[in-house]
């Protein structure tokens, strides 16, 4: 599986020349935690539309330094993700977690929803909370709301994907580098149902977007698109059933 530190998966890059972009103009990914690996799933989901990367925390630190107060860079990441969902660029995926916030800080006001801009809410099991974050319970709270908010708003351009944390056999506790294999196995699957919801939706056109699929293996592309394609291969979802693949995960 890969194993790529999280500054190397969620570098900033531009989009490809070649993209699947139907109806689908650009994603905003987000969680509740950096736990989700919210990131992670970004740079994946940006890499298998062969859209470009950013992230809010990335554009914090180019405005304001490596230095910057963690009160500052909060309040920065904050504004940099409204003004992207009210204004994102086309073919862009970024990635941005609200700690343990309310879930209008996630999404944009349905009235200034941008006709082309999903949503993919990576959304923490309450293990995650428990077993990352010693006081989990506000966590957990902002977890009921947002369910609750989704629930109520039934746009369809929010798309929930599910992580949970990861256990061996019978619960048993795993090695670190296990624990970041399953992690990252579990990231790239949330970015490919991710990817299945939007065509499923209507959002994205399937031949292009397998054709995005092949084109993680093409010259110009990076190691770590490489090593996707590879992994695609793997799991069998670069022939046209592989929706029902997906469909067919746990």
């Amino acid at each position: 599986m890969l194993r790529y530190s999280v500054p190397r998966l969620t570098a900033l890059f531009s989009p490809g020349i070649a993209t699947p972009l139907a109806t689908q103009g650009s994603v905003a990914v987000v969680s509740l935690s950096v736990h989700s690996w919210a990131m992670d799933t970004a740079g994946f989901l940006a890499r298998l539309l062969n859209y470009g990367f950013t992230s809010t925390r990335a554009l914090s630190t180019q405005t304001h330094g490596f230095n910057i107060d963690p009160r500052v860079s909060r309040a920065a990441r904050q504004n940099f993700h409204r003004s992207l969902l009210i204004h994102p660029e086309t073919s862009y995926v970024w990635g941005y977690f609200e700690v343990g916030g309310a879930p209008e800080a996630l999404f944009p006001p349905a009235d200034q929803w941008p006709n082309t801009l999903t949503c993919v809410w990576v959304r923490e099991s309450t293990a995650i909370f428990e077993k990352e974050i010693e006081k989990s319970a506000k966590y957990i709270d902002a977890l009921d709301k947002t369910n609750e908010y989704v629930d109520a708003e039934e746009n369809s351009r929010i798309i929930v994907v599910d992580v949970d944390y990861p256990t061996g056999d019978n619960s048993a506790m795993l090695s670190k580098n296990e624990l970041r294999s399953a992690q990252m196995e579990q990231v790239l699957r949330a970015a490919v149902k991710a990817v299945k919801i939007m065509m499923d939706r209507g959002f994205l056109d399937e031949a292009n977007t397998q054709a995005a699929f092949e084109l993680l293996n093409g010259d110009e592309r990076s190691e770590i698109a490489k090593q996707m394609y590879k992994w695609l291969t793997a799991e069998k979802l670069l022939h046209k059933d592989w929706r029902r693949t997906v469909a067919e995960w746990h």
